[in-house]
């Protein structure tokens, strides 16, 4: 199971991105759509006091070992279809 979990964005605009790039991801990871889970939990990222949900994402891929060497493209493929919903991203 693959489960991406994204800091700081709504968490009903997940639901299209998900829809979006759920298949691309199967594809790259040469597993099933249903192997592939996003969670999106409600909450405020903040700095210095001030909110940043939408400015800054943080992106948390967590997937088994032998995947790794499809990060890079895994990676491409997130961004692609989440940069349009922030400012600045991070993928860990």
């Amino acid at each position: 199971m693959i489960t991406i979990t994204i800091l700081g964005i709504d968490p009903y605009l997940l639901r299209q991105i998900s829809a979006n790039c759920t298949d691309k991801l199967a594809d790259i990871y040469e597993c099933k759509v249903d192997d592939i889970d996003f969670f999106a939990p409600e909450g405020l990222l903040v700095h210095n006091g001030v909110e940043q949900n939408t400015w800054n994402l943080l992106i948390r891929v967590h997937a088994p070992l032998k995947v790794k060497v499809m990060e890079d493209q895994a990676v491409k493929i997130l961004h692609q279809f989440i940069k349009e919903a922030c400012v600045n991203m991070s993928i860990e």
